[in-house]
């Protein structure tokens, strides 16, 4: 009888099978990419079921084969899984959950002097002129590829068999034409 209890209570706390495992928490990362960190947290969970399941050495190729996860991320719902179950507490984002120490209000010492230079930059003045660079080099680029076709066309009517020149310059003129349409 004895025996019979313990291979039911084995049987209780036997995992899901890996293959079961794995729709079940993609369903949960695609709930949770567009719902919200309960879904996290329950893959989270999930995922520490399948790992204890994973032969040593193994389980980063078998997030990575069946997630589009990278091994830190799959961490992170880990983490998420514990910490809610250890503190009990809500979180409303998943860096606040997996960074526990941190709280809302805390700031690094280097974060005001970068905050001060940031504030300090005139974003609307750095777009324009960044657009102006943008258009003059597009118009930079136009007019080298006019210069081209116009310096072909030139060329190509000294060079051209029919006007006297030789199907070897017009080859290389080509071949330079081609080369320089490439480097515009």
């Amino acid at each position: 009888m004895a025996s019979t209890d313990l291979k039911k209570r084995d049987m209780e706390t036997l995992a899901r099978p890996l293959p079961t495992l794995v729709p079940l928490i993609r369903r949960e990362l695609e709930a949770g990419d567009a719902a919200g960190i309960e879904h996290y947290r329950k893959a989270g969970e999930m995922l520490i079921e399948a790992k204890e399941q994973c032969q040593h050495g193994e389980w980063t190729a078998w997030v990575e084969r069946n997630f589009h996860l990278n091994i830190k991320s799959a961490q992170k719902y880990m983490r998420l899984a514990e910490t809610s179950k250890t503190k009990r507490a809500t979180f409303t984002t998943l860096s606040a959950a997996v960074e526990p120490d941190r709280h809302p209000g805390h700031r690094p010492a280097w974060q005001a002097p970068v905050q001060k230079a940031v504030n300090a930059l005139d974003v609307e003045a750095i777009r324009a002129d960044f657009q102006s660079k943008v258009k003059e080099d597009r118009l930079i680029r136009e007019l080298a590829l006019q210069l081209i076709d116009i310096g072909y066309k030139v060329l190509a009517s000294k060079l051209h068999p029919d006007k006297g020149g030789s199907a070897e310059a017009m080859a290389r003129l080509n071949k330079v034409k081609a080369l320089l349409k490439g480097a515009v």
